[in-house]
């Protein structure tokens, strides 16, 4: 919180000078003045990177946070100030400009304050091979929260009102430190218990911001399972589903073993066979050749910040960026599904979504019968 308003501060302070800077705008010095104010705004925003980076052992995120702020917080203001207190009131083409240097500040402000919350329900059919009518899977990702509050409870009242069979969660539960995970470990396991009251099979596995400990403490005795590099199986409804849980950068040997009994021939009627991992890049360990009717995976949040005709700028991931942008994909004959997921990244990084609003998954299996 304290690093949240800091950065916030630092960007308006920014703005305030850089535009003081250039408000004595007049006739025949107006570009010279929009000069000065760039360069005080640039060096000021030098400085911000470097007393950041001190600050937080230099940290990627956190110098996103810092520019994001500048650009829809500290450029806008020195716009607005300029506007007002330029000598004469400046029209024509440096008036155009300034409007379009304001324009990030609304922006920013749906980004930080509007899409993080427009949650979605994202229903979808996969199509598969094997008896498998009528199953329906949700998959709840990435809450990767610092607390349960109004949004999460939404978020799980959502999921449920689908009345899902199965309820997958690929990581990511809660993004906070160890000590602050101790204080609120009761709520996630309230949570947990909610959706396990309410649907009979919910499986989770780890992400890189929750862990196998927590994840095993959240879900004692509300009859949710954690799964590392382990496999499952079950009925729901005359259906038999076999599901892989792949723990996060685990040993490759554990996964090797698992993999082999989850796609091991099955005695009687085929399975329907899920594959349930945090990171996507997993989905290279199967191909289209194997037996597998489903991968799901969160991580990317769908790259958090898209832009329109050309997708997720960045997703932590080596899958095409078309397929980590979210959604249900067939890659080489794989069925896999990404979850943009429910929360944001925290920390340091600037909180926001813009073209990728947060979901929840229902996945309905459609056999070639039905």
């Amino acid at each position: 919180m304290f690093f949240n308003l800091f950065v916030m501060l630092l960007a308006l302070v920014t703005g305030v000078l850089a535009g003081l800077a250039a408000a004595r705008v007049s006739g025949p010095v107006v570009t010279r003045s929009l000069v000065r104010g760039l360069v005080v705004g640039s060096a000021l925003t030098v400085i911000g990177i470097v007393l950041v980076s001190v600050l937080v052992d230099p940290d990627f995120f956190a110098l996103v946070h810092l520019l994001y702020l500048v650009a829809t917080l500290g450029v806008p203001a020195a716009a607005v100030i300029i506007m007002v207190l330029a000598d004469p009131t400046p029209s024509g083409g440096v008036a155009l400009f300034l409007l379009v240097a304001i324009l990030p500040a609304p922006v920013g402000l749906y980004a930080t304050h509007v899409e993080p919350f427009w949650l979605k329900v994202d229903t979808v059919e996969v199509h598969v091979d094997v008896l498998a009518a009528g199953l329906r899977v949700g998959v709840l990702s990435a809450l990767q929260t610092n607390s349960v509050g109004g949004y999460e409870e939404a978020a799980v009242t959502a999921l449920l009102r689908e009345d899902p069979d199965v309820v997958l969660m690929p990581g990511d539960l809660w993004q906070m430190s160890d000590e602050d995970f101790v204080a609120r470990s009761g709520e996630f396991h309230q949570l947990i218990a909610e959706i396990a009251a309410d649907v009979d099979h919910l499986y989770l596995v780890d992400g890189n911001t929750d862990h196998l400990a927590g994840l095993r403490e959240v879900a004692a005795g509300t009859g949710a399972v954690v799964l590392d590099n382990e496999v499952a199986e079950f009925e729901v409804s005359g259906v038999l589903v076999r599901l892989l849980g792949v723990g996060f950068g685990d040993d490759p040997t554990r996964m090797g073993a698992a993999r082999a009994q989850f796609l091991a021939e099955a005695d009687g009627t085929d399975p329907v066979r899920i594959v349930m991992a945090h990171h996507p890049d997993e989905m290279y360990t199967f191909t289209g050749d194997d037996e597998v009717d489903l991968f799901v995976a969160g991580h990317t949040h769908g790259g958090q910040i898209a832009i329109p005709f050309f997708g997720p700028l960045v997703t932590m991931s080596t899958v095409p960026r078309s397929v980590a942008a979210g959604g249900l994909h067939d890659v080489d004959g794989l069925n896999v599904y990404v979850s943009t997921g429910v929360g944001r990244e925290r920390g340091y990084a600037p909180q926001v979504r813009f073209g990728v609003r947060p979901s929840i998954g229902v996945l309905d299996f459609v056999s070639p019968e039905a």
